[in-house]
């Protein structure tokens, strides 16, 4: 058997050397592979051989390996104008790759955005839902910190976001909020790999 190469490019395989050299020089040049037989089965031989190996060989288990997604999924962190500034920092330190929207209220006519800190300008609560619903819709799985009830209960029924309610006045000081804050996120990541 031998196979022909021309230009890195498969040409053809041939029974004959004649009919080989032909297609080498019909294609303008190349390389000329002589292929040998190493082993040819029969459909029978191969039953036996399997018998054989599987007879021989102790089973294995296969190590599971996480599979990666091409596309990491998208996370938004969104804070409600409650958490503005410090936790907001905080957040985007400890999550560099992920998206920190902090509502602003008035004062901003559009989206400002710096590093991976969204600055999302909201006048009602009507707003507030509109901004992590939009994030839901593009992909991303949202997760939306609220100190209001009425809010919370409202946002919770909108899809792929989870909602956290946390008001402030329930812990003994900022640190401990953004601590809390932290470790929410990572556990609701986590839960979704």
């Amino acid at each position: 058997m031998y196979i022909v190469v021309s230009r890195n490019r498969f040409i053809g395989v041939y029974d004959s050397f004649g009919d080989a050299l032909k297609a080498l020089l019909e294609a303008g040049g190349g390389v000329i592979y002589r292929g040998e037989i190493v082993v040819k089965l029969s459909s029978e031989e191969v039953l036996e051989i399997t018998g054989i190996l599987a007879e021989k060989m102790e089973p294995i288990e296969a190590p599971v390996v996480k599979k990666h997604a091409e596309k990491e999924e998208k996370i938004a962190i969104v804070l409600d104008q409650m958490y503005k500034g410090f936790f907001t920092s905080i957040l985007a330190r400890e999550f560099p790759n992920t998206e920190i929207h902090e509502i602003v209220g008035r004062g901003l006519s559009k989206p400002l955005k710096v590093e991976n800190i969204i600055k999302q300008p909201a006048q009602d609560d009507f707003d507030v839902l509109n901004i992590i619903e939009k994030l839901s819709k593009e992909g991303y799985y949202v997760i939306f910190f609220t100190g209001d009830k009425r809010l919370a209960a409202q946002a919770s029924l909108l899809e792929d976001i989870d909602v956290i309610y946390a008001p402030p006045s329930e812990f003994t000081g900022k640190e401990a909020l953004a601590k809390y804050m932290i470790e929410e996120v990572r556990k609701r990541i986590a839960s979704r790999e």
